[in-house]
């Protein structure tokens, strides 16, 4: 068990969830603090979508604690999910204006939407519905959201796959404006080559629990003695 830092923005301590009779998470300890870009990674049911899962409130723990670090005027917590369970119904630019009238308080929602949309290159299907988007198009107007809120604590599950290059690389850029301004952020990801270079560090979930983790300057001294981040992993895991 760890003891909380006060200035975290996140500590996880002792943590235990699961479904039913299913115990995923047990006795998780975990902090993240001001800035920081980590990689969560794991085998295919280790917990790491249910671990984010608690941290919004989405699912309810057994035992152990969760404490954000203070938010003042921005979003504490958001969450781009795997498979995201938005209203179909709305089309991006209200998705987005939305977000920024309860969060910004802003007093021209659409216009400042719309700039947003057209930065991450969504100009065009600003009226689009998201039940006829694509996951692509989606993933892009969740970001767009992130951009115009900017929480203090970014949650991505797999949230980075499957994107272009181009929108991958601005993807990144957000995340490093986010960590110079103190927010932090979770990468749930299975591709090691990014797990490799995007975060600041990476750590491993398995077996409920934090079992390993490794900064970026290890990975990359690892490297250049020919051990890559997936050796690490499956001599972790197997």
């Amino acid at each position: 068990m760890v003891t909380p830092v006060q200035n975290a923005s996140l500590a996880v301590t002792n943590l235990t969830a699961g479904y039913g009779a299913l115990e995923v998470l047990r006795g998780l300890d975990l902090q993240i603090f001001p800035g920081e870009i980590v990689g969560l990674v794991g085998p295919n049911g280790a917990g790491k979508s249910t671990l984010l899962k608690v941290l919004v409130g989405e699912l309810q723990a057994a035992t152990g604690e969760v404490v954000l670090g203070p938010a003042k005027d921005r979003p504490p917590c958001l969450r781009i999910a795997q498979e995201p369970d938005l209203p179909p119904y709305l089309s991006l630019l209200e998705l987005v204006s939305l977000g920024l009238r309860a969060w910004n308080q802003d007093k021209n929602p659409a216009d400042s939407a719309r700039d947003l949309l057209r930065a991450w290159g969504l100009e065009s299907k600003a009226d689009r519905p998201l039940r006829l988007a694509s996951p692509g198009e989606v993933r892009r107007t969740l970001f767009a959201l992130v951009e115009g809120i900017r929480p203090r604590l970014l949650l991505l599950d797999e949230a980075l796959s499957a994107l272009d290059p181009a929108v991958l690389l601005r993807a990144k850029e957000l995340l490093d404006d986010l960590s110079r301004e103190g927010s932090a952020t979770i990468i749930v990801t299975h591709d090691m080559g990014l797990a490799e270079h995007l975060p600041q560090k990476v750590m491993l979930l398995h077996h409920g629990a934090i079992q390993d983790s490794w900064s970026h300057d290890e990975i990359q001294e690892a490297r250049t003695s020919g051990t890559s981040l997936l050796d690490l992993f499956l001599k972790a895991t197997t």
